[in-house]
């Protein structure tokens, strides 16, 4: 991250993504689903899960 170039208009989105993911080792501020969800939202990002069933196994 320190070498990477980052858009100015995402620079405050991400400082808060950034703090709030260095506290989530921390059991009180643990991070949710919804919590990564909402981050990549902000960045622009649409967020789908696809659940596949596995072959049975033998």
């Amino acid at each position: 991250m320190m070498e990477a170039d980052f858009e100015e208009q995402d620079f405050e989105i991400l400082r808060g993504i950034v703090s709030r993911v260095g506290l989530a080792d921390v059991r009180a501020f643990g991070m949710t689903w919804e919590d990564c969800q909402d981050f990549l939202s902000r960045l622009g990002y649409l967020v789908s899960v696809t659940v596949s069933e596995t072959p049975a196994m033998a």
